[in-house]
């Protein structure tokens, strides 16, 4: 009897035989991120021409502008890093009065984005729309 290792390519064949669906849908997941994900950034990133680079770095505003955005996104990640630190210390390590109310709490950031921008929608094309009534002047239901 033979012994493969977890990491030749005969167990990553025999594996692939076994379980075909899960390859095929990893390289499916992979090849969707380079089309939608990889590729447009490829696109972005290629588009302006080399002078517009040199420009970009050379103007004094532009170096001083990407300074000021890296500066804030450093402060602001070590800022909301110390927060949640102490914030899940006191959680995990001590009895905190109304314990379920800040864990509650705690996941709002996740679940509120999907609604933000549905009532968004709602206030900007909804029947009495900001878009729709206001500026095109439509009457339309836009909830079926």
């Amino acid at each position: 009897m033979e012994i493969v290792s977890s990491t030749s390519p005969k167990r990553f064949l025999l594996r692939f035989r076994s379980e075909p669906f899960l390859y095929l849908t990893i390289f499916a997941i992979v090849a969707l991120l380079a089309v939608f994900v990889a590729f447009p950034l490829f696109r972005v990133m290629t588009y302006p021409k080399l002078s517009h680079y040199q420009e970009y770095f050379t103007r004094s505003r532009w170096i001083r502008a990407t300074f000021n955005s890296l500066t804030m996104a450093v402060l602001s990640t070590i800022s909301i890093t110390f927060c949640a630190f102490i914030y899940a210390y006191g959680m995990v390590r001590t009895n905190v009065p109304f314990k379920r109310l800040l864990e509650t709490v705690a996941i709002l950031p996740i679940l509120s984005p999907p609604f933000v921008v549905a009532i968004s929608y709602i206030m900007l094309f909804g029947g009495r729309g900001l878009v729709t009534h206001k500026l095109l002047g439509m009457n339309v239901n836009i909830y079926g």
